[in-house]
């Protein structure tokens, strides 16, 4: 059989959401960071990131994180973080699911009960704490990127009028929605209606509501609404539905966590020490939880490093071929 360029991916999910991990055969991104190498990855490899996160090699909501190796001679590896729509600066499910690869294909020296690994990526080092037993990888935390809340601030939002949200950033921007005043329900079934609602809420909330960051001038821009709903079980604290680029993350999401448990320590509903557990949308067993690490300040705002842990799972092995005749190798998307 004659191919082409062969990418090696392992699939994962981390509460329920799914990262494609390239572990080789993607080109070598240059960059002296790897803020630089995402923006090279941007402007020169985004072809290839298409053809992995797109169909028919992907979907609408998939995840994806290139391994490279790390600008910062701290890390043991680099890490792109994708989707479908562009790239994130991070993403907390992929960084449970690259861990889980690198740790159980053998890509770093495995210790137990507890693996260390330190991660370079756009936003900075993150190191990565996993417990293993029998070589299995359980449970993973890491330390989130510091979050703060912005406040409780009013959009006006075609066909609901004007609604209250709470803007906080925990990684990315976010603005939280009490789905039961857009009159939504945050059921798997009801996901379309979710995300119409939801980018409704978004569009707007970028509208009216400038951000940016006291020390990144470059995270200008709210990037997901999170429906933060009544859990399944009574021992969880909440459940979110995540959305974002015309689509829904079925994870709680880790920037998401992040940002729900800054607003709840501003707020003074939440104290170091205690457990923040969210639900996944697609089931309550699938849980992340978030802890706070300490406190600290992110330019005039009062910040908390949070402690994020889940738990990731390999689903599969994929041999990505890119044949040169393919018209469809670098992927489509229907809406």
């Amino acid at each position: 059989m004659k191919v082409g360029k062969i990418i090696t991916v392992v699939e994962t999910h981390s509460s329920g959401e799914t990262t494609k991990v390239v572990v080789s055969g993607f080109p070598r991104v240059p960059g002296k960071t790897m803020w630089e190498k995402t923006q090279y990855c941007k402007k020169h490899l985004d072809d290839w990131r298409k053809a992995l996160m797109m169909q028919p090699r992907g979907f609408s909501g998939i995840l994806g994180a290139i391994i490279t190796e790390p600008a910062n001679p701290r890390a043991d590896y680099g890490v792109i973080f994708t989707y479908t729509g562009g790239y994130f600066n991070s993403c907390g499910d992929s960084t449970f699911s690259v861990a889980k690869v690198l740790i159980e294909q053998g890509m770093v020296e495995v210790k137990e009960p507890i693996t260390e690994i330190t991660l370079d990526t756009a936003a900075g080092l993150v190191k990565v704490e996993a417990k293993v037993e029998g070589g299995e990888v359980q449970e993973i935390s890491f330390e989130g990127i510091p979050s703060f809340y912005e406040g409780a601030k009013k959009v006006k939002v075609p066909g609901f009028g004007e609604i209250d949200v709470d803007l906080a950033f925990g990684g990315l921007y976010y603005v939280f929605v009490n789905p039961d005043d857009v009159g939504v329900q945050v059921k798997p079934e009801n996901a379309r209606e979710l995300i119409q609602v939801g980018m409704k809420i978004l569009n707007a909330a970028n509208e009216q509501i400038k951000v940016e960051h006291p020390e990144n001038p470059e995270l200008n821009k709210i990037e997901l609404v999170t429906f933060s709903a009544k859990p399944i079980k009574s021992e969880h604290h909440a459940r979110h539905a995540n959305v974002y680029a015309d689509t829904i993350c079925v994870s709680p999401a880790g920037t998401s966590v992040s940002a729900k448990l800054a607003t709840l320590w501003a707020k003074g509903k939440f104290k170091t020490g205690e457990r923040l557990i969210v639900e996944s949308l697609v089931h309550p067993d699938l849980t992340m939880i978030g802890e706070i690490c300490r406190e600290t300040k992110v330019g005039k705002y009062k910040a908390v490093v949070p402690k994020l842990s889940a738990r990731a799972y390999i689903i599969g092995l994929q041999q990505c071929i890119l044949e040169k005749d393919d018209p469809i190798k670098y992927g489509f998307l229907l809406s």
